[in-house]
C-alpha cells in the first residue's frame, strides 16, 4: 500500500529535516507494509498561510485536486491531506477514485465519540473564527466546549518547544476547568504531535488529546484496505474531464 500526505505549501516552504519528521512520525503510525511519501502542492505562492489561513483556505483546492489526480495516475492507492482543516479535501475528492482523507474530520468525529465535551486548540486567534464555520460544517460545532490558541508563529515553535508545550498545558487544563471539556483536539499538527506529543500533555493535565495526524492516517490506511472511497453521490466526477 502507497499513501500520500500532501502538504498544503510549496515545497520551498519546508526544509529537508521538516519533511523527513513527518514522513517518519506518520509511518510510525502506520503497519510496516505501508509505505508512506510526502507530496507538496504547485501553487505559485503559499498565500500566507504560515500564519494567515483564511485566504489560502479559499484558493488552494484546485492545487490540491490537481496533486491528488497526479497521485491517483502516479499509483497512490489514497492520499491524505496533511493539516488539520482539511483544506482541499472536498475539491480533490470530486476528481479521483482513491480515497483522498482530511485528518481533521476524523479526529473530530472520534473524539465526539469518545467523550460529550471538546476543547479545541487553534495556532493562533485569527485562525478561530474559520475553524468554528468548519466545525459547524461537520455537524460538529454541538460537542465544543472552547476553542484557545498557542499565539507562537510557526517558524519559532521548533526553537520555542517548550514554551509551545506550556502553553498548550495550560490552554488544556483552562478548557478543563472553565468551559468542562473532557477531550482535546489541536487544528495545528506542528504543534501537536510534530513539537510537543499528546502523551505529554496528557501526563500533566489527565486529559486524552487526540492525535489528528495519527488517526487521519491510520483512516487512510484502513479505507484502504477495506476498499472504501468518498461516495460518487455526495463527490460526482465532473461532467466534463478537467484540463490541468
Amino acid at each position: 500500500m502507497k499513501i500520500l500526505a500532501l502538504m498544503i505549501l510549496p515545497q520551498s516552504c519546508y526544509t529537508e529535516e521538516e519533511v523527513e519528521h513527518r514522513r517518519t512520525l506518520l509511518s510510525s503510525y502506520v503497519s510496516s507494509e505501508t509505505k508512506i511519501d510526502i507530496g507538496f502542492v504547485e501553487s505559485p505562492q503559499n498565500y500566507g498561510l504560515r500564519w494567515n489561513y483564511g485566504l489560502g483556505y479559499a484558493l488552494l483546492p484546485p492545487y490540491i485536486a490537481k496533486k491528488a489526480k497526479w497521485a491517483e495516475q502516479s499509483g497512490y492507492d489514497a492520499v491524505m491531506v496533511h493539516e488539520l482543516l482539511d483544506v482541499g479535501v472536498d475539491a480533490a475528492r470530486h476528481v479521483v477514485k482513491i480515497p483522498v482523507v482530511g485528518p481533521g474530520r476524523v479526529m473530530f468525529h472520534l473524539a465526539a465519540s469518545l467523550a460529550n465535551k471538546i476543547g479545541v486548540v487553534a495556532p493562533n486567534e485569527n485562525l478561530i473564527p474559520l475553524t468554528l464555520n468548519i466545525i459547524k460544517s461537520w455537524g460538529l460545532d454541538g460537542f465544543i466546549a472552547s476553542i484557545g490558541s498557542v499565539n507562537i508563529p510557526p517558524e519559532e515553535l521548533k526553537a520555542r518547544k517548550a514554551e509551545v508545550k506550556e502553553r498548550f498545558i495550560n490552554l488544556t487544563k483552562k478548557a478543563v476547568k472553565e468551559k468542562g471539556a473532557e477531550i482535546i483536539c489541536t487544528i495545528c499538527a506542528n504543534d501537536v504531535p510534530l513539537n510537543v506529543s499528546p502523551e505529554e500533555v496528557e501526563q500533566e493535565t489527565g486529559v486524552l488529546v487526540v492525535n489528528g495526524l495519527a488517526v487521519g492516517i491510520k483512516t487512510t490506511e484502513m479505507l484502504v484496505a477495506m476498499r472504501l472511497s468518498q461516495s460518487r453521490k455526495t463527490y460526482p466526477f465532473p461532467e466534463k474531464a478537467i484540463e490541468w
